[in-house]
């Protein structure tokens, strides 16, 4: 029986060699396996062409992002910039003859213009270009862009929104004067000319001038020129009308050609003018409110920095202020604003202008701390909603800010003050900070020292100076007694009288002024100055006006959805 299953067994092993024996044949007599060599270093090729199709792709890519102006890049152009009317302002182009239609190509020297993008740019150009840099953005080497810069921007240090209102016609004095002989700080000559040296002439808007002394302080001056001389004022040509030494003056007379272009000081600063026309006392100049610019991106120096907002960035944002209930109480949105079906809340106040609000400076302090700490970390177009308690706000309601002003008040014509006396602990650190004993501090009678903290707070100080004169409630003062514990001040009688509340009128009666406020000067509603800060008229009666100083969205729950418009880098 055993050796029956070890011959069925060596039986069945030998079909199964046949079988596999039979199928390796088969398998060799197949296409795949007789062209295995060619598919597979045909597929070596493919894995090969497609590693150089994708590494060039990526190399491309990289490529083209090095050479597109990006935030934070570094731009080196070439630009050309005319005023509104065609004539040259500034160009890096080294030939004088460039005009705005000289093309931006390699026959030309340059003295190449570098700029940052994105950044706040203090003055000049730079400030100018910083209005309308995301022109650049996307764009590539040998891409050109055309825009306009606005004069002021360029021109103006400081603010230069005021001067976007000035009217475009204006009218000077054709005739000025200036004393023949003065005195001008040493600072300010070499700020506006050079370091002073005694006996040298310089050339001035008003004509030639000599320096004729030189003190520690000062520089003396002399105008020398003649009557009848010819020199460039600051609207061009002018000439000498007339030397008056009696008055000590020197009259001058603009004579500018109608077109010449200048730069003109209006309102303390320098801006471009046209001379448009001349009359018998007057000069019309139009301020050229615009610069046209025509820049070639030469080269791209792209930024290792995330543009992200950190602490000390400057941020553009648009947001809807909603209170808890979904009220909108403020928006940048004049769509949101103009809307009816916007539920608004009572204090909202329509504005003239809808633009985006400025942070210059992220967490210093200009709005809400918590609020600009929840910028922090943003890009530019992402969107975010803020929550505020009403802590983190503008504080919960006060009812101590509510302000009783009398109508009708009254103080002793003299008032007697006792020199060693305690100060309330609130009083005191809002008028003088922190006390310390020992600590010499100024009140409004002279200076005192500061004697002891009592273990409430409060602050016990001993007058150790007093002043010949001050203002007391009311009224001015003069001292009229003093002994070693008090010192008396009598006030002096005004029958009209200027209060921090408005006008009012005063009258004696018994050893007393009797102040009299002016019920005209207020209407509920209006805003006013209090010793708690700025307040709201909310009741008038006939004997006070009452004044709520809490903060119109005091006690409220604030959310703000908030989007980024724009980040800037301060340069440092």
């Amino acid at each position: 029986m055993a050796k029956k299953k070890d011959k069925l067994k060596r039986k069945k092993e030998r079909k199964t060699k046949l079988q596999m024996k039979m199928e390796r044949k088969k398998r060799q007599r197949s296409f795949l396996y007789r062209k295995r060599k060619i598919i597979y270093s045909s597929l070596i090729v493919c894995i090969i062409v497609l590693c150089c199709f994708l590494f060039y792709n990526y190399y491309g890519v990289k490529k083209e992002w090095e050479n597109t102006v990006g935030l934070g890049d570094t731009i080196t152009i070439n630009f050309i910039c005319v005023y509104e009317n065609g004539d040259m302002f500034l160009s890096t182009i080294l030939d004088e003859n460039a005009t705005w239609e000289t093309k931006l190509d390699d026959s030309h020297r340059y003295r190449p213009f570098t700029y940052e993008v994105g950044y706040v740019h203090g003055r000049g150009l730079g400030r100018g270009l910083e209005k309308i840099d995301t022109k650049f953005l996307g764009k590539k080497i040998g891409d050109i862009v055309e825009s306009n810069i606005r004069s002021e921007d360029a021109f103006v240090s400081g603010d230069p929104a005021p001067y976007y209102d000035l009217p475009e016609i204006m009218e000077v004095e054709r005739i000025e004067s200036m004393d023949l002989n003065a005195s001008i700080p040493i600072s300010q000559f070499t700020q506006s000319f050079k370091t002073p040296k005694e006996g040298e002439i310089i050339d001035t808007i008003f004509g030639k001038m000599v320096v004729a002394k030189i003190d520690e302080e000062n520089v003396y001056i002399e105008f020398v020129s003649n009557v009848g001389e010819e020199f460039y004022s600051k609207y061009g040509k002018a000439v000498v009308e007339e030397i008056n030494k009696e008055e000590n003056k020197i009259y001058i007379k603009h004579n500018p050609e109608i077109g010449t272009i200048v730069l003109s000081s209006i309102n303390t600063q320098y801006l471009p003018v046209e001379i448009v026309d001349l009359m018998e006392d007057k000069i019309k100049i139009k301020i050229l409110k615009y610069i046209k610019i025509k820049a070639k991106i030469e080269e791209v120096v792209k930024s290792d920095k995330e543009w992200i907002i950190e602490e000390g960035d400057q941020v553009l944002i648009d947001y809807v202020g909603k209170l808890e209930n979904g009220d909108v109480f403020d928006t940048t949105y004049r769509e949101i604003a103009d809307d009816n079906s916007t539920k608004k809340a009572e204090i909202f106040q329509k504005r003239d202008e809808y633009t985006p609000l400025k942070i210059a400076y992220v967490n210093a302090g200009e709005l809400l701390s918590v609020f600009e700490e929840q910028l922090i970390g943003m890009k530019t177009g992402e969107e975010k909603t803020i929550k505020l308690s009403p802590e983190e706000a503008y504080g919960e309601y006060d009812e101590e800010r509510i302000i009783h002003i009398k109508i009708v008040d009254e103080v002793p014509i003299e008032e007697t003050i006792i020199k060693e006396r305690v100060i309330p602990q609130k009083e005191f650190i809002e008028r003088y900070g922190q006390p310390v004993t020992g600590m010499e501090i100024n009140t409004k009678y002279g200076k005192a020292d500061i004697l002891e903290i009592t273990p409430e707070g409060d602050v016990k100080i001993k007058q150790k100076t007093v002043n010949e004169e001050i203002s007391l409630k009311y009224f001015e003062a003069k001292l009229v007694n003093e002994t070693e514990e008090s010192f008396t001040y009598e006030r002096i009688f005004g029958s009209k009288v200027n209060t921090s509340y408005g006008t009012a009128t005063a009258r004696e009666e018994d050893g007393k002024f009797i102040v009299t406020l002016d019920k005209k000067d207020f209407n509920v509603g209006d805003t006013m100055y209090t010793e708690k800060g700025i307040g709201t008229i909310i009741e008038i009666s006939e004997r006070e006006v009452i004044v709520d100083a809490n903060h119109s969205l005091a006690g409220e729950i604030l959310i703000f959805e908030v989007k980024i418009v724009e980040i800037r880098k301060h340069m440092t």
